[in-house]
């Protein structure tokens, strides 16, 4: 990364009270984390500047001031949250959290000091590993529940707690960084439709504005996904999935980790974890002493010997390795930051912060910095109608493939990838295709990465391009995401019709079906604009847009027969 590659970073020599900037250690949504010394002890540590792209710039004088003065009060808000978090991790002396040294105000703006942790992120560990093994699996979990203890007992939540937010130290020893808390506040008061989430690892009421949904439980659900993905090697499907699947299926798309991973792990630690990712709130632990006592493998402390190291803990990928991520600084990622249009349909991302290095559980190249967006929420919906199944989720554009490079698309559109899942033994084209039926029958159709039909078909196009069991199965994900479109037209929720058709056209671009669909949506948008505007001339607003939608359903053209009902 050079050192000017970030906009708005201070450059390297910079100095900040007694600190020296060295270089730059990452970027986040909300400010840039630095590596700096500490000239007074003689140290290296992290020290993260609060600077929130989406309200603050970086003056010529180095001074960091609001964009504009409608965002001078967001600015100011946000600056207190942020040092009033770092004065209430401060108090946290634990060595599962990181240590924060200080917080200062210079420039304008706000920093806080931090130990500067030196190691591998969990998930750097797990894509090259995959899962870990029963005792690397209880050493972590030990001190991690321990930690979030300290952290809960004070009235805090830490809001983002994912494999990337886990540094592993060298002996193996677990530190839990990046707190979200200040981050996710700014976010809910300035942009409503704004939501920090970590595909996978957030659970359904952390997608709510309302911060009093959330508590210890919010984190047990996070722990537990983290869990999850290390014994059974895959991330869990997100929240709003599982409620889109339990709204159409009546059952949970989520495999339970005691199958999962049925005979790898003791019973009692497999129940646990899927106690912890239980869909309601309401049916998790609500404390961290009570969920301890669940996985039936802890003493007093919780703690592995002292003499235990993982076997991971000495292994280090090789330095010019193109399998294995960049190594990690011991700096945080951001979760994204996704944006729910007003527009039409229209979902952009505001920013994408997650490290640029492939992964397993993330989207790859071709998508934006690789992670997915999966969010959309109904603005003002209580989280009770939620679990009931009522949500309507709508896609944002995000495919759990990317196509690889080919020499001649095929005619039908169907292109394979070349995508390998790392750490990860060769399949064969048939367990690829059992795997992608059991997706399809638990609709992860494009979701969770690495883990739904689109990705396993490719997979087996790429050992076998002609494979026609497979571009059936494209077929059938698309003619899916044109059922569900139509589903939302007749009940007039154009927004989500139009997320449907764009993820169904991101597995075959050029399906007639979905195509047809996109220029239905259009007419009748436009109808129905034409209705209104004629109302509004006291002209009849029914006729045109009853006809458009009339015409939109007007039954099987091209002699093609209907997509039958998949229920």
């Amino acid at each position: 990364m050079t050192q000017r590659s970030i906009r708005n970073a201070l450059a390297p020599g910079q100095a900040l009270s007694w600190y020296k900037v060295e270089r730059i250690l990452g970027e986040g949504s909300f400010g840039i984390t630095y590596l700096a010394r500490d000239a007074n002890l003689g140290r290296l540590v992290a020290i993260k500047e609060f600077l929130p792209a989406q309200f603050a710039e970086r003056a010529e004088d180095d001074s960091v001031r609001p964009i504009s003065e409608e965002h001078e009060e967001p600015f100011r808000w946000g600056l207190e949250r942020f040092i009033n978090e770092a004065q209430t991790l401060a108090h946290f002396q634990h060595p599962t959290i990181v240590h924060v040294y200080a917080v200062f105000e210079a420039n304008g703006t706000a920093y806080m000091v931090m130990q500067y942790e030196e190691g591998r992120t969990l998930q750097s560990v797990l894509n090259r590993h995959k899962t870990l093994d029963e005792a690397e699996l209880i050493a972590l979990l030990g001190p991690l529940l321990d930690g979030l203890e300290v952290v809960h007992r004070s009235g805090f939540v830490h809001r983002d707690i994912k494999p990337d937010n886990i540094i592993l130290r060298e002996d193996g020893s677990p530190v839990l960084i990046d707190f979200g808390s200040a981050r996710q506040s700014l976010e809910q008061r300035t942009q409503p439709l704004t939501i920090l989430i970590s595909p996978g690892y957030t659970p359904l009421e952390q997608y709510s504005s309302n911060p009093d949904a959330q508590g210890p439980w919010t984190d047990i659900y996070s722990l537990a996904a983290t869990l999850y993905r290390c014994v059974t090697g895959r991330t869990p499907a997100n929240a709003i999935e599982r409620s889109d699947s339990v709204r159409r299926k009546n059952r949970d798309s989520l495999t339970p980790a005691v199958e999962a991973a049925k005979g790898d792990y003791p019973e009692p630690v497999l129940a646990a974890i899927d106690h912890g990712l239980a869909f309601s709130s309401g049916e998790r632990p609500h404390s961290i002493v009570e969920w301890r006592d669940e996985f039936g493998v802890f003493g007093i402390s919780g703690k592995a010997p002292p003499e235990w190291r993982p076997a991971w803990a000495d292994t280090k990928p090789p330095a010019d390795s193109p399998d294995e991520p960049p190594a990690d600084d011991g700096v945080p990622t951001e979760p994204s930051a996704i944006h729910l249009s007003k527009a039409f349909g229209t979902f952009n991302t505001l920013r994408m912060d997650t490290e640029p290095a492939t992964r397993a559980d993330n989207l790859r190249a071709g998508l934006q910095a690789g992670a997915a967006i999966i969010v959309a929420i109904v603005l003002g919906v209580g989280l009770t109608w939620m679990y009931q199944g009522a949500l309507r989720t709508p896609p944002a554009g995000e495919s759990g493939t990317r196509q690889g490079p080919s020499s001649a698309a095929p005619a039908d559109g169907l292109q394979p990838t070349a995508e390998i899942r790392r750490g990860e033994e060769p399949l064969s084209a048939e367990r690829l295709m059992v795997l992608a039926e059991e997706a399809m029958s638990d609709l992860r159709l494009t979701i969770p990465p690495g883990d739904n039909a689109a990705y396993y078909y490719r997979r087996v196009l790429d050992l076998d391009p002609s494979n026609a069991r497979a571009r059936q199965g494209l077929r059938d994900i698309a003619r899916e995401y044109a059922l569900l479109a139509e589903e939302q037209i007749t009940a007039s929720d154009y927004a989500a019709a139009r997320g449907y058709v764009e993820r169904g056209l991101e597995v075959l671009p050029e399906n007639e079906q979905l195509l047809r669909l996109r220029a239905d949506l259009e007419a009748l948008v436009a109808a129905e604009a034409e209705a209104t505007e004629a109302q509004g001339e006291g002209g009849d607003s029914a006729d045109g847009f009853g006809e458009a939608l009339k015409n939109l359903f007007s039954g099987p053209r091209n002699g093609e027969n209907p997509p039958p009902d998949p229920r």
